[in-house]
């Protein structure tokens, strides 16, 4: 499949819409709902920092561990800084060197698209979070959505993200990426 655009170009695109979305955190938003299940604000924002790190240091060091770092931060701020990490370390463009998750290896392009779809939608999260839904950028969202059946195949999916929705109508490449990941947008 011919992607549009490199993996890093997206990675940065998402990584500036997510940290758009955590200037709008306030502290005691932290134990509201997400889009995220049985998550609230200051657990999604956890996992976030842990996928931030994992997907850093995937493509610096060419290997990401499989437990993350003790003693994650996880509030605004944190996010904000772990954000700025990641646009420090990706690349100007990928190498195409395969990068090691547990026995499993894929291309650093790959770990980027990865990576953008996984901060895209946490992005996303967080705004419904804080109440100020907005739509995944056209430009971020309709590549992602092109390449997500190669993202998150069916086999991949079961604790990754809920079961796909149909898309609304009209389609849009934000609610049509969300509802491919089992989330509904908010009507605009």
């Amino acid at each position: 499949m011919l992607l549009p655009m490199t993996g890093c170009e997206l990675l940065r695109r998402a990584v500036h819409f997510t940290i758009a979305s955590a200037d709008l955190i306030e502290p005691p938003l932290l134990t509201v709902a997400t889009p995220c299940g049985a998550w609230n604000l200051g657990m999604l924002l956890l996992h976030l920092t842990e996928s931030i790190d994992a997907i850093a240091e995937g493509l610096t060091c060419g290997v990401v561990a499989l437990m993350p770092a003790s003693g994650l931060e996880s509030g605004p701020g944190s996010v904000r800084s772990r954000c700025a990490q990641l646009l420090a370390a990706i690349p100007a463009a990928p190498t195409g060197e395969l990068v090691g998750i547990a026995d499993l290896g894929l291309t650093d392009n790959a770990l980027a698209y990865a990576g953008a779809m996984e901060i895209a939608v946490h992005g996303w999260d967080i705004a419904v979070a804080c109440g100020y839904p907005r739509p995944i950028p056209a430009e971020l969202a309709s590549p992602l959505l092109k390449a997500a059946d190669l993202l998150l195949p069916a086999s991949a999916r079961p604790d990754l993200f809920a079961e796909p929705l149909r898309p609304p109508v009209p389609a849009t490449p934000s609610g049509s990426l969300l509802a491919f990941l089992g989330r509904r947008a908010a009507p605009g």
